[in-house]
């Protein structure tokens, strides 16, 4: 992990905000479904793909933390299944030459002081924000909602310490203990939303501009590029499928395995099993599910079932293809 660097990403950015602001851009939600439908990522992926970068170019849907947390940074102590826990830094899929990340920063952790900071805090562990220690939870007004990032923001370490104390936030009750969470003021959900409408538009214009200044899209798109179009291997399915067969996804390497992330992809017989450690069924569907569309795959069906000893000891999710 990077050492801390407050604001890193935007002391040297050539425009200001008031220039380049997207005003759509204010959560997570947003900001990746606004590169996702942006223009040039298509066509960039097209280069990365004829330049010999991948076969398979993409963008991650999503953000993780790396495997790490920032120790200084403790969450508000919550009694519940006695959570505890730290703020995460910000990474932005694998190091890996096919992901377009990479590609335009050169480190898949990005965003370097900041971090994903959201309007509710509990016990529930949904997903790498929690790894097995609570978090700021993520979810709205409904708990158990997929569109969960809509109320995720991006703000830097000293505005989320600042919200860290228990004056802005307030216990809501419920007849379970384990749904019992706590929410942030309305005052402070303002200024988060303020702060990360700045960061994420800015982020999303510096993404927009590194792609369409890169001097090797630039040489592609004029013709003069290294363009593989005169000779293209057709890649099969299967060939995709077998690419992405891995024993160690986590890079542990030996460590023990995160819970939210998948341990292992095997593939067979047009089928990739992901296993998960201590991850209930709803969460390794849901990463399978936005791993698969990351990587443009959709699997005819889906199962998932119990592999460990005990409840969410190790469970694995199944995709089919044929």
């Amino acid at each position: 992990m990077k050492k801390i660097k407050l604001f890193e990403q935007f002391t040297e950015t050539p425009y200001s905000v008031n220039e380049k602001l997207n005003p759509k851009i204010v959560t997570l939600y947003d900001f990746h479904n606004a590169i996702k439908d942006a223009p040039e990522i298509e066509e960039y992926k097209q280069f990365m793909k004829e330049s010999g970068y991948s076969n398979n170019p993409y963008i991650n849907g999503y953000f993780e933390d790396g495997g790490y947390h920032y120790s200084a940074y403790p969450l508000i102590p919550f009694k519940y299944f006695n959570v505890k826990g730290h703020l995460k830094p910000i990474y932005w899929g694998a190091n890996s030459t096919g992901n377009i990340a990479i590609k335009l920063f050169g480190d898949p952790q990005v965003l370097n002081g900041y971090v994903i900071f959201g309007e509710n805090m509990g016990s529930v562990d949904r997903g790498s924000y929690g790894s097995g220690e609570g978090f700021i939870r993520p979810y709205g007004n409904s708990k158990d909602s997929d569109r969960d990032t809509q109320w995720q923001y991006i703000v830097s370490l000293s505005t989320a310490k600042k919200y860290l104390n228990e004056k802005y936030w307030t216990k809501v009750e419920s007849s379970l203990a384990f749904y019992t969470y706590l929410t942030l003021d309305s005052s402070a959900i303002s200024a988060l939303k303020r702060e990360s409408k700045k960061v994420l538009g800015n982020f999303y214009a510096e993404v927009i501009d590194k792609m369409t200044n890169d001097s090797e899209f630039i040489k592609w798109k004029s013709g003069a590029g290294n363009k593989k179009a005169e000779i293209v291997e057709v890649e099969t399915l299967e060939d995709k499928l077998k690419a992405l067969e891995t024993d160690d996804y986590q890079k542990r390497n030996g460590g023990y395995p995160r819970d939210g992330v998948a341990d292992t992809i095997m593939y067979w017989d047009h089928s990739l099993s992901f296993e998960f450690k201590n991850t209930d069924e709803r969460t390794a569907e849901r990463w399978t599910k936005n791993f698969l569309n990351n990587k443009n795959l959709k699997p005819k069906k889906t199962s998932v079932e119990q592999t460990g000893d005990y409840n969410d000891d190790w469970v694995t999710v199944t995709a089919y293809f044929k």
